[in-house]
């Protein structure tokens, strides 16, 4: 069923390029045209049984999955780049500049089973080239189920045992965006690996029970990384923020109670990065989601929690520009709230019944939705004016996405989350409007064509919205305004009689004014206090002023004294004064004195001792150990000296 409403769709301008999405049903995978004219590209043919489908970043190439083979498809081209022949495969990524791409399958222990069978192979193999043993000993061996291949030659370049899968951080292989290095999180720590030679292992971290790490955009060849540990036992989880080579010494250290997973988010200008922890279960019994943290780090060594109210964080996402971020946390009706990248409350959007946050590809518009267990309302936001430029309601929806030009909106029902009202369908932001629907028996997936956002000629939403004479806050005319709500039951006795006004809450936002700072390497959460009441600052200057006033009668008293006693009093001063230099000088020359000291020297330099092999061990200092580490020769000399004041001592 389709429904193209009528209205005056926003037309595409020269130059930019042509929006496309792509939809699998239990009939194949189709590519659709985008607005303005939506309909199915006929000259795109993908084939049959496919199961799964993934865009590479830029959406240059796309994935198709199917039972024996992946194949990868070459959109500009229109034709398949290159077929991988590995049966099994259910995810699958490319890396950021598509030179390889990451397959895992489900891990099925056999080495038992086939022990008797590979033995007889060997004895038969051994006439084989050792050129196709090597193409093939990673694609063969059952226990690899997390392989890396090459696009460009189809073959496998490694292979690792991952057992456990997250949808969310399955990659345990992270490339940096020029792949230059890769790392890897293994039993024992963190593997590092150079990204145009796959395999060659350049360094390690130690850090066993590792669970997530990410790298950030690599910015004047600097190249960080993130690495979170989960708790385990009464040991607390931390984060810790390192630069590749030096990954022994921590830029920035966190410890966390209470945290079994990491997400972690970098902005885009690599200097920044939210970490978001989770635990399974909220001891406190507070929240059936468990309980949650948000902690934010800086490439400057600064950090600190990002401050909310108790309650659940729901989402957290960085803007495209990398310099706010946005917040939905809280109990429901939860809170919303956009901070700058130095962790300052910019500000709160109206309380909702909300639990997710997107920022347009362009960064003008913010989408604050309810999905899930929620009703599938959104509402769109202007970033910078803090106004709600329209409303949506799309109940049900699996799926949400923002288009690469910022202008539309895509929902989607799907299977098997419900097996009815399959179907997508296109919003218009600026009037809320659908644009375009269409249902079907059965829909498992839809995703619009990665495109860079910066080829659209796209305008702040303001402008956008009186460019076609329409108020961004009027919903009046949208398909999906609430019906008038029915009359509540009044009981005949207390009919006729005069009840409360009832008044909605406006569309209203908080903001906050942010004094501008002449330093530039203020740390995170320096300005967070509250100001001060005109009460409360009323106070303290009274109490300040008491406190001069009584400073200063002191003092003329002292002077007074001093005046009349000056002629006798300035001859014992002297001698006491002298008499209190000796002794001082005596007792920090006495034998017990010297020795207390020795004893404290010692004890530092027996700390350094254990500082030092922890680093010979690879394991991670902090920046003040190595200040310590550093002061080991000054401390020698002074034990020196020392003990050649002991000697003498007592030598006398």
């Amino acid at each position: 069923k389709n429904k193209n409403k009528a209205m005056a769709e926003p037309e595409q301008q020269e130059g930019e390029p042509q929006l496309k999405f792509t939809i699998r049903n239990n009939e194949g995978v189709y590519m659709w045209n985008g607005p303005d004219d939506i309909c199915e590209d006929d000259s795109v043919n993908f084939g049959e049984g496919i199961k799964k489908e993934t865009y590479s970043e830029d959406g240059k190439y796309l994935a198709l999955i199917c039972q024996d083979k992946v194949e990868i498809y070459d959109i500009s081209e229109k034709a398949i780049k290159c077929t991988i022949e590995h049966s099994g495969v259910t995810s699958v990524y490319f890396s950021p500049l598509n030179t390889y791409l990451l397959t895992w399958q489900r891990f099925a222990n056999r080495t038992n089973d086939n022990n008797q069978s590979s033995n007889e192979g060997n004895n038969n193999d051994n006439n084989n080239n050792n050129e196709e043993n090597n193409v093939n000993k990673w694609s063969s061996n059952p226990e690899k189920n997390l392989l890396v291949w090459d696009i460009s030659t189809c073959e496998a370049i490694g292979g690792f045992t991952q057992k456990n899968f997250d949808k969310s951080s399955w990659t345990k292989i992270k490339w940096t965006n020029d792949e230059v290095m890769t790392c890897r999180v293994s039993s024992m720590g963190i593997d590092f690996h150079s990204g145009v030679k796959f395999g060659i292992k350049t360094k390690q971290l130690k850090l066993k029970g590792a669970g997530n790490v990410e790298w950030a955009p690599v910015v004047n060849n600097k190249y960080m990384v993130v690495c979170f540990v989960p708790e385990k036992g009464s040991k607390p989880a931390n984060i810790r923020l390192v630069e590749y080579p030096q990954v022994t010494n921590n830029i920035c250290f966190q410890t966390v109670f209470r945290a079994k997973n990491a997400n972690i988010k970098w902005n885009s200008l690599g200097t920044n990065v939210l970490i978001q922890t989770q635990t399974d279960v909220d001891r406190t019994g507070k929240s059936y989601y468990g309980e949650t943290n948000l902690f934010i780090m800086s490439t400057d060594g600064s950090k600190g929690a990002v401050p909310f109210d108790e309650g659940t964080i729901y989402d957290c996402s960085w803007r495209k520009q990398g310099d706010k971020f946005i917040v939905v946390h809280g109990k429901m009706p939860s809170k919303t709230t956009l901070f700058d990248k130095k962790c300052k409350k910019l500000i709160d959007f109206p309380v909702r019944h909300r639990n997710t946050a997107m920022f347009s590809p362009n960064g003008f518009v913010l989408a604050i939705g309810g999905f899930g267990n929620l009703k599938g309302d959104v509402d769109f936001w202007d970033v910078k004016r803090g106004k709600r430029v329209s409303s949506i309601s799309a109940p049900c929806s699996a799926h949400y996405q923002w288009s690469p030009c910022s202008r539309f909106f895509l929902t989607a029902v799907l299977s098997p989350r419900l097996r009815v009202d399959n179907g997508f369908k296109i919003w218009n932001i600026t009037t809320s409007q659908i644009l375009f629907e269409k249902e079907y028996p059965q829909l498992f997936q839809t995703e619009w064509l990665p495109l860079d956002s910066s080829l659209f000629n796209t305008k702040p939403p303001t402008q956008y919205a009186n460019s076609n004479n329409n108020s961004g806050n009027n919903t009046s005319n949208s398909p999906q305004s609430k019906p008038p709500a029915k009359q509540k039951y009044i009981p005949p006795s207390l009919r006729g009689k005069r009840k409360a006004e009832t008044v909605d809450a406006p569309d209203v936002v908080q903001k906050y004014t942010v004094k501008k700072s002449n330093r530039s390497n203020v740390p995170i959460g320096g300005q967070l206090a509250k100001p001060m009441s005109k009460s409360a600052r009323r106070r303290a200057n009274k109490k300040k002023r008491q406190q001069q006033q009584q400073q200063q009668q002191q003092n003329d008293n002292d002077n007074n004294s001093d005046n009349n006693n000056n002629g006798d009093n300035n001859k014992t001063d002297n001698n006491n004064s002298n008499d209190s230099n000796n002794n001082q000088q005596n007792d920090d020359q006495s034998p017990q004195s010297l020795k207390k000291r020795i004893r404290a020297i010692n004890k530092k330099l027996r700390r350094i001792e254990q500082l030092k092999l922890k680093q010979d061990k690879g394991e991670g200092l902090f920046p003040e150990q190595i200040t310590k580490i550093n002061t080991e020769k000054t401390l020698l000399a002074e034990l020196k000296a020392l003990e050649d004041q002991q000697k003498q001592l007592q030598q006398q």
